[in-house]
């Protein structure tokens, strides 16, 4: 019975939880390789990835609490904990996710990140897509889910690094 329930709460919040994790992967990857690759030290690519992070999950949190509200108001009149619940799920869903990318530059110098942070970034979106697949009620394969995921994904990180790399040619 507690498995049930805890499905139907993974289900119910699937939306906040996939859009948080990829969006917060996506863009803090983007943003910290693209400032490292800019030839940023270290200190500055954390500085600006805890700042993102904390900036985008309150924001998405409250984008997800608003449009969930006007969806709900629109659709049924009501007004319950749903949009609360939604826009909680969303911002620790960000949070949690822009912990990945932010780790390797705080345990390895700046060169060394830059990769480890990418192949993180890549694994855990490729993961989330293949959990996806499971918990679906619609029969898709999980690689084939994953793999999706990842390549929808991958454009962001990589105008990231490219934007960085032309930054860096102006200095």
């Amino acid at each position: 019975m507690k498995r049930h329930h805890a499905d139907s709460m993974i289900v119910q919040e699937i939306r906040p939880i996939i859009f948080g994790i990829e969006d917060s992967l996506v863009s803090t990857l983007g943003v910290v390789v693209g400032i490292a690759a800019s030839g940023a030290g270290r200190r500055d690519v954390l500085v600006a990835g805890i700042i993102l992070v904390v900036v985008e999950a309150i924001s998405m949190g409250s984008g997800e609490y608003i449009s969930s509200k006007s969806e709900e108001q629109v659709r049924t009149g009501a007004n319950d904990h749903l949009p609360i619940q939604n826009g909680l799920v969303m911002w620790v869903s960000y949070m949690v996710a822009g912990i990945v990318p932010l780790s390797p530059f705080i345990l390895f110098p700046t060169s060394f990140a830059i990769p480890i942070a990418i192949t993180l970034c890549a694994l855990v979106i490729f993961s989330v897509g293949a959990w996806k697949a499971r918990i679906s009620l619609r029969k898709t394969s999980p690689l084939r889910s994953g793999l999706e995921m990842l390549f929808v994904s991958v454009g962001a990180g990589l105008i990231g690094y490219l934007l960085g790399v032309i930054a860096a040619q102006f200095k």
